[in-house]
């Protein structure tokens, strides 16, 4: 199964702001349920948390240095050999959504990234996406979109896929 890791950040890679997102953007937010709906979304403890519900019509799959306790509606692995024998071993995709030290522990596994870049500055930002080596990923895919009405930036969607 491939591992595909989807995030979206500002242009100066940040991804987030005291376990919050720094942005609220519908039409990314339904990119991120299409590009995941059915498959087995991987996260860290504390960002299945900020969700404050499991994501619906996805397994929900938290890597956490605890027992899991406290965390209803998911399914709980402690290091990343053990999340890729459970969730890397089928036919669909493994959808990693972050934070910024599961991104970073699995950038190694990575087969794709789905980068949404933001067009803002995001001050204060304290989880970033880690840098893609152009040597190791090119890209494949992109796809830009206005701001809005209710979407009060304009982002693109990128594809990287490793060479």
């Amino acid at each position: 199964m491939p591992v595909t890791m989807i995030a979206a950040m500002d242009i100066n890679r940040t991804i987030g702001i005291h376990n919050e997102l720094p942005w609220r953007l519908p039409a990314e937010m339904a990119y991120f349920k299409e590009k995941t709906m059915g498959k087995t979304v991987l996260m860290g403890r504390k960002t299945f948390q900020s969700l404050r519900k499991p994501l619906e019509g996805r397994l929900n799959a938290v890597l956490t240095r605890g027992d899991g306790n406290g965390l209803a509606n998911c399914e709980t692995v402690q290091t990343v050999n053990e999340a890729l024998r459970k969730y890397a071993g089928g036919s669909s995709e493994l959808m990693v959504a972050g934070g910024a030290e599961i991104y970073h522990l699995f950038l190694p596994h990575a087969d794709k990234v789905l980068l949404t870049v933001v067009d803002t500055d995001i001050p204060g930002g304290d989880a970033f996406f880690p840098s893609l080596d152009e040597t190791v990923w090119k890209i494949t895919g992109s796809r830009f979109r206005e701001a809005d009405d209710n979407n009060p930036y304009s982002f693109t969607f990128y594809t990287y896929e490793r060479i």
